[in-house]
């Protein structure tokens, strides 16, 4: 009579889950719902709930992004295409481990970055990197539009950048004609970035031309 309660006891828990679905394969799905990895990504999925009682799927479970990736997390569709169909959502986190460029010292609005304002360091971050700079020389000149803390990563949406034309300055005109180039001056009616379209008041006609930033305090008229 003991030996077989024994028995009973060792056998319930398999006999209780032979009709459930594994959740680890089921953690197994939502994790290569985020596709490629690629080194230095690191995807978890959240364990499903205990209690959790699906039907075991008689087909390869698929899974599916069910919302982007914001923060670090992202909700993935997990779903049962078999005879008994199935579907739920599972929370995934995302990390990223690489070189980012961090802030040496506390910047402040306007700061133009240079060697002596960032580094680069590697470091583990929630969500992918494309949110950073990754490279010094790419984002040396921009300017700091929100200030950043000291050792913090510099993300792309907190630099900008600088105007190469300032609104009411003399600048140069570039002008394209048969070959060779025509120069003037004017007087920019905007601000504008590199590439950005701006009018302009020559000097001596004082006609309002089209142009675009070309450097600084120069332009390019449109053709």
């Amino acid at each position: 009579m003991t030996t077989r309660i024994a028995l009973l006891t060792l056998l319930f828990p398999l006999l209780a889950t032979a009709g459930v679905q594994d959740l680890s394969e089921i953690r197994a799905a939502a994790e290569s719902a985020i596709g490629a990895k690629g080194a230095g990504i690191y995807v978890t999925a959240e364990p499903p709930d205990r209690r959790l009682r699906l039907a075991p799927c008689d087909r390869p479970l698929t899974a599916t992004l069910a919302t982007p990736i914001r923060n670090g997390r992202a909700s993935a569709r997990v779903a049962c295409q078999g005879q008994n169909p199935w579907s739920i959502l599972v929370t995934v986190r995302v990390e990223t481990e690489a070189e980012v460029v961090v802030a040496r010292r506390a910047l402040p609005i306007g700061t133009v970055l240079g060697n002596d304002e960032m580094t680069i360091i590697r470091r583990r971050l929630p969500g992918t990197i494309d949110c950073c700079a990754t490279d010094t020389a790419a984002v040396a000149g921009q300017r700091v539009r929100r200030p950043i803390a000291a050792d913090a990563v510099i993300t792309l949406d907190s630099i900008e950048a600088p105007h190469l034309v300032r609104r009411g300055e003399i600048v140069t005109v570039i002008a394209d004609a048969a070959g060779f180039e025509v120069r003037s001056t004017g007087t920019a009616l905007a601000d504008a970035r590199e590439g950005d379209a701006v009018r302009i008041r020559h000097s001596t006609s004082l006609r309002i031309i089209q142009a675009r930033a070309d450097s600084r305090g120069v332009v390019r008229v449109d053709r």
